[in-house]
């Protein structure tokens, strides 16, 4: 898009305004960053974002909650991230991300909450695929569509959750590039099987990443519905109480890894390149 286009010219740029020593602090793109990767000037942070793919539940199939953990648990985060984007990012088990100064009741929300979401396990994938067909009546799966925007990592990811899929349960997956805005379009019209996405919070609370998931909410892109979940989010809402507040959403993250209406992949880093004699 031009938009990153204009991005890239940026970062070039600052990056010659650090290398001259004109500025003191310059973010990075992903391939820059690989030129940088044994600097101890080379650093990176935590943005707040979190990428995963949304399942469906207008498709019948996708509707079976047992199909869609096993989706999840055959596609291994940690190799992902080492081998597709060099380190880049961490492996995601909360929802809400980590070491971004959204705290829970003395700690950090995310650590506290702990690893909700279910890890690579292939074997149980297999187990609950065959399950949730059998559920449906079904002997195999339907072919299954991915779209994403075609920008930065997104083809690289989706070709390894394709991968993944094709491996560990034998399914064949297709996967469509678009252009970003094509991709909103398609996901307003709820009009995918699975589509590549992701979420950086609005301010430093949970409630931020955790109220996506009400029904028939504006970002709901997935078509979710819990009223479980849509009672512990009016609570959350109704109270600055941590004492209610941090169960309740720590509730809600162990709601959404179980019902999974989505894979959660990573969360985000920025790279930065800091000159040494910054401080603090």
């Amino acid at each position: 898009s031009s938009s990153s286009a204009a991005s890239d010219v940026y970062k070039r740029q600052d990056l010659n305004a650090f290398k001259n020593g004109e500025i003191d602090v310059t973010n990075l793109s992903t391939e820059q960053a690989r030129d940088f990767k044994d600097d101890p000037r080379l650093r990176y942070v935590n943005d707040g974002s979190v990428f995963y793919v949304v399942y469906n539940m207008k498709n019948k199939v996708l509707s079976n909650k047992k199909i869609r953990q096993a989706l999840s648990m055959s596609i291994d985060k940690e190799e992902m991230i080492k081998g597709v984007l060099n380190g880049v990012g961490g492996a995601a088990y909360t929802y809400t991300p980590k070491d971004t100064g959204i705290k829970g009741f003395e700690k950090d929300f995310a650590v506290e909450a702990g690893e909700v979401f279910p890890k690579f396990n292939p074997e149980k994938a297999k187990k609950l695929l065959a399950e949730g067909l059998k559920e449906l009546g079904l002997t195999q799966l339907p072919k299954l569509e991915m779209i994403f925007n075609d920008s930065g990592n997104n083809k690289a990811i989706a070709e390894y959750v394709q991968e993944s899929l094709r491996k560990n349960l034998n399914i064949e997956l297709k996967i469509s590039p678009m252009t970003f805005q094509e991709r909103v379009t398609r996901m307003k019209q709820h009009n995918f099987d699975f589509v590549l996405a992701g979420w950086s919070g609005d301010f430093s609370d949970p409630i931020t990443y955790l109220d996506l998931f009400v029904t028939n909410g504006g970002s709901n892109y997935g078509m979710y519905s819990n009223p479980k979940y849509d009672e512990l989010v009016k609570t959350v809402r109704s109270t600055a109480d941590k004492s209610v507040r941090v169960p309740a959403m720590i509730e809600l993250e162990k709601i959404i890894a179980e019902d999974t209406p989505v894979a959660i992949i990573r969360h985000g880093e920025k790279k930065y390149l800091v000159n040494s004699k910054v401080k603090g």
